[in-house]
């Protein structure tokens, strides 16, 4: 061989040399873009989870309409016996009318409300359903002004309909004929 042949080989081998070290940089910065791409994609995963404290819906005068929250904030009108981590329905005018939840005393309460302004100074509550700390259940029912407070059990028949009214005044049974 000669002086020229050994040059080529010198310069080939150097040149495969390079090759090798491109295919591996190459290789490494793919297997990185991957990497980087998985873990993206896993962190996004994550990120699908919603972390907040309260929701609240406004209606289109940013008036709190629905509020989702632990706790949820007081009634316009008073304070909580305890906070409570719950939902929250409130009328145009900021009132609660409906609201379930956890009270941090243990007890697990429902109610529905009467609006503003019915029996000035008394408890709006009508309906509340509670499962108490203590393990006991609740169901109360608070008549409006002249306190009348019924039960209704209606039965539907082909030719009527049946409706039977309990109350602390008197039952009473009306049947609608069709």
């Amino acid at each position: 061989m000669t002086n020229a042949d050994d040059e080529i080989d010198a310069r080939l081998a150097n040149v495969e040399r390079q090759l090798r070290r491109y295919r591996m940089g190459t290789s490494g910065a793919f297997f990185l873009v991957v990497l980087a791409g998985l873990i993206g994609w896993a962190g996004s995963q994550q990120e699908a989870v919603l972390r907040a404290r309260a929701l609240i819906i406004e209606d289109a005068e940013g008036q709190e309409r629905v509020i989702l929250g632990a706790p949820v904030p007081d009634p316009r009108e008073g304070r909580r016996l305890s906070p409570a981590t719950g939902f929250v329905i409130n009328d145009g005018s900021g009132y609660e009318r409906f609201g379930v939840g956890l009270s941090d005393d243990g007890n697990m309460v429902m109610g529905l409300d009467a609006p503003p302004g019915i029996d000035s100074g008394r408890n709006r509550e009508r309906i509340t359903m509670a499962a108490n700390s203590e393990g006991g259940a609740e169901f109360r029912m608070l008549g409006h002004g002249d306190n009348t407070v019924a039960l209704f059990f209606t039965e539907y028949e082909p030719d009527r309909t049946i409706v039977h009214r309990v109350s602390a005044k008197g039952d009473t049974v009306v049947v609608h004929e069709r």
